[in-house]
């Protein structure tokens, strides 16, 4: 009993009891009003529908998962306002995409997704209640619509939430009218033109970050893949007006949910939900970004805002290294690698291979050499240069440095990489002007190729005025010759 220190007379505070047990009662009635109706819906489906409750069930969900995952979803679809006949089927296919996500049926969402694999993603795709799932359609639209014409808790305007007009949204749920979401009813601002080619965060990421990459790898997942996510996801942040540094985490973790449940990624989704699936949970509850999202989104931010903002990509080429801009433009756009721990090693030499590899990669030459005779004896199928060096050949690129050999494991000559590149970019020269202190020990062979290739600001001798045809050629030096086919 509580002591109170005002005066009051017995009458009077039999009628405050009176009201608020008549409140109590009320709110009561109200809830287990709804509550009860949604219990009929499940016991309804179960008699109608019990081949789904079964499905699930063989899937390892419990039953009282599913009968509060129907109550929840009734619950969310009650809350909203106009909700009629009509447009039932798309409030309900958003509903139940923000129970799914809510964090609270993780049990459940894994029998869904193995019970109702295609179903779930043509949902999530197309926005329409599949075949299979009309029965519960169907059975929630009666119950539902039954409690508002009634006087029901929903319809109100007054959503479960306290957002009126609206529904409550779960815990950690996607709200489809956010910006960046596949709305249909919406217009979508022009895609803007990334700083960035969004294909090239792959490059970054891998560079800054591998382990990140090196995961999805790991459990089979293609590099096509992994570029084709980012895209995708890059490009529905690229659509948000207004898109900056301060609103990028919250809008770029309502497009990451949609992306996954697109359709389009399901072998990416079921991995990431393997490797990130407490992760992705505390994102579903918290609505930030859990910690290993942060390189996915400060390299995503870069490549949409601010290109300078990446920085240096390895450690030993900063910012004031000569070569800094060729490494950091031929490593983004895929043509070189680094050599692991954010290292580059530009003074290390390139080897023939190596150096094959840049120049097709930089080019996008064609890799299919099925049918293509091999003409090196030290080329042989099964070494990770073999398509590599059969496309520069079949291309004429290559000669070889023998009748038979192409010099695989050599490292590659200056005045060798320059004839390369030469006959990919068809330039020559004859003037026969000398242009270098030791000209004469430029081979006859080479000696268009290096003066052409001169002449165009492509290559440079070196501090002395001296080319140094048989010198090796660096990694540094190779990322500025590859520069030349990217201009």
């Amino acid at each position: 009993m509580i002591n109170v220190k005002y005066d009051i007379e017995e009458k009077n505070m039999k009628k405050v009891a009176a009201v608020v047990l008549m409140i109590v009662c009320c709110f009561n009635f109200v809830f287990a009003d709804v509550t009860d109706e949604l219990n009929k819906a499940y016991d309804r489906v179960n008699a109608e529908f019990p081949e789904f409750i079964e499905r699930l069930i063989n899937e390892g969900a419990q039953e009282s998962d599913i009968r509060s995952f129907i109550t929840d979803m009734g619950k969310e679809l009650t809350n909203m306002q106009g909700l009629n006949r009509d447009n039932f089927e798309s409030k309900m296919a958003e509903v139940l995409k923000n129970v799914l996500l809510s964090g609270k049926y993780n049990n459940l969402q894994g029998a869904v997704n193995r019970a109702y694999f295609d179903e779930i993603n043509d949902l999530m795709e197309n926005g329409k209640i599949p075949e299979s799932m009309l029965p519960l359609k169907d059975i929630l639209m009666d119950c539902i619509l039954n409690l508002q014409n009634n006087g029901g808790s929903g319809g109100s305007g007054n959503g479960g939430s306290g957002n009126p007009g609206g529904s409550s949204g779960g815990n950690g749920s996607i709200d489809s009218n956010e910006p960046g979401t596949d709305n249909p009813d919406t217009n979508q601002e022009p895609v803007k033109e990334a700083s960035l080619n969004l294909n090239e965060a792959y490059h970054v990421i891998s560079i800054l970050y591998p382990e990140f990459i090196d995961g999805f790898l790991n459990e089979g997942v293609t590099e096509e893949e992994i570029r084709s996510f980012l895209a995708d996801v890059g490009t529905e942040l690229s659509k948000i007006e207004g898109l900056n540094q301060e609103n990028f985490e919250s809008n770029m973790k309502t497009v990451l949910a949609n992306v996954l449940l697109s359709g389009r990624h399901n072998n990416l989704q079921n991995v990431m939900q393997k490797l990130y699936f407490d992760d992705i949970l505390d994102m579903m509850s918290t609505g930030k970004l859990p910690e290993k999202f942060i390189p996915l989104k400060d390299t995503l931010m870069a490549c949409l805002l601010d290109k300078d903002a990446i920085g240096p990509l390895f450690t030993d080429v900063e910012s004031g290294h000569w070569a800094y801009p060729y490494v950091q433009d031929m490593a983004i756009k895929g043509v070189i690698k680094g050599k692991g721990g954010r290292l580059f090693e530009p003074d290390s030499a390139v080897t023939r291979e190596e150096f094959v590899k840049m120049i097709a990669a930089a080019k996008g030459i064609d890799l299919n050499v099925e049918g293509i005779s091999n003409p090196f004896s030290d080329v042989h199928e099964g070494q990770w240069y073999y398509a590599y060096v059969l496309a520069a050949y079949r291309d004429g690129m290559i000669t070889g440095t023998g009748a038979d050999t192409f010099g695989s494991g050599q490292k590659i000559a200056r005045q060798d990489a320059a004839v390369i590149l030469a006959r990919v970019l068809s330039a020559k020269d004859t003037s026969g002007t000398e242009l270098f202190s030791d000209d004469a020990q430029i081979s006859g062979y080479a000696k268009d190729s290096v003066y052409a290739l001169s002449k165009l600001g492509i290559i440079g001798g070196m501090g002395d005025g001296s080319f140094q045809p048989f010198g090796e050629t660096t990694r540094a030096q190779a990322a500025k010759i590859l520069s030349a086919l990217n201009e």
